[in-house]
């Protein structure tokens, strides 16, 4: 059974639906003319489908609904204060007891589309003329109506056999059937030159091709999942699956690569053979030195003065050659 309650300011409105195990389904909703919470609709709608259940001789009934306060306290898992939610959880209880076994079970409210609609319909009617509307059949359709009265030729070909399509580049392309499709995909798809491409791209080439159908896609789509040599011979992911780890986003300043360029051939006028740079790896800036030698003392003076003082303490530090960072003397 699912169930579900809508309170908005055009009134209350409660809806459940009963599901047997052969997928029948059995709807029921109720408008309430009385002031109501949405805690209060749900507990409504719930007993309502209860009730029904009950009349109808029901033993063993899973109770479904979008509403995570009243399964938990009907499962005794939350507490209840409210006075008047207490009156509507002992009703629930007692229609409980009623049953043989039941179960109460929380889903979103994505997967309770049918109850939802109900009540959310029953609470917008304004003033009906009696309590009682006849149910309205809901009829699954798997096909546009203006196909459903499509008269053939005298020649036997559908009417839009000679019809011509036009793209938004000016093209023409001619509408085919059902049999013909069914031909041009396997041509396009399997033959010689079929190339096995996916569903997509083969809609794309038949486009290509000049010819035209509504359900082209699906019916391509369709057609790859079920050829045989596409499911044998399309990439198989062959690694093992693993544990997936969080990767920390980089941010400005927190890895550092530093290296030392040198010994220069011609020596400046001041003497520097060495340029000692640090480059960050998020924003690729730049900090560049030139010394006379390369020491330990230098390297800590570098670090310090030109990455520590103007941009915080890195994180970290690479370099491809640390002994030559951490030597006593450079020349």
């Amino acid at each position: 059974m699912f169930f579900d309650g809508a309170a908005n300011f055009k009134g209350v409105g409660v809806g459940a639906v009963l599901v047997s195990e052969s997928g029948q389904h059995y709807p029921i909703s109720a408008k309430h003319r009385f002031p109501c919470t949405n805690n209060m609709a749900e507990y409504e709608a719930c007993i309502l489908g209860l009730k029904m259940a009950v009349d109808i001789n029901i033993q063993e009934l899973l109770v479904i609904g979008d509403s995570d306060l009243l399964i938990h306290q009907v499962q005794g898992e939350w507490n209840t204060k409210n006075t008047k939610i207490l009156s509507y959880l002992h009703c629930v209880k007692e229609l409980c007891k009623k049953f043989i076994k039941v179960d109460f079970k929380h889903v979103p409210r994505v997967q309770n589309e049918f109850a939802d609609a109900l009540a959310t319909l029953s609470s917008v009617i304004q003033h009906p003329v009696k309590n009682y509307i006849d149910p309205i059949k809901v009829n699954v359709q798997g096909q546009p109506a203006y196909s459903f009265h499509v008269d053939e030729e005298p020649d036997g070909e559908p009417w839009y056999y000679d019809i011509n399509r036009r793209t938004p580049d000016l093209g023409l392309l001619r509408c085919v059937d059902a049999r013909e499709a069914t031909k041009l995909i396997e041509e396009i798809h399997v033959a010689t030159c079929g190339p096995h491409m996916n569903g997509f791209t083969l809609v794309k080439k038949i486009l290509r091709a000049g010819y035209f159908r509504m359900t082209m896609e699906t019916d391509c789509i369709h057609f790859v999942q079920k050829c045989h040599q596409c499911q044998i011979h399309s990439d198989l992911i062959r690694v093992p699956p693993n544990e997936l780890n969080v990767t920390s986003f980089s941010w400005p300043f927190a890895a550092w690569g530093m290296d030392v360029i040198g010994p220069i051939e011609h020596t400046a006028l001041n003497g520097h053979r060495f340029i000692l740079v640090a480059i960050d790896y998020f924003t690729k800036w730049i900090e560049a030195s030139s010394y006379k030698s390369v020491t330990k003392k230098v390297v800590a003076d570098f670090v310090r003065n030109n990455i520590v003082c103007r941009f915080g303490i890195p994180e970290s530090i690479i370099t491809d050659n640390i002994a030559v960072l951490n030597s006593d003397l450079m020349q």
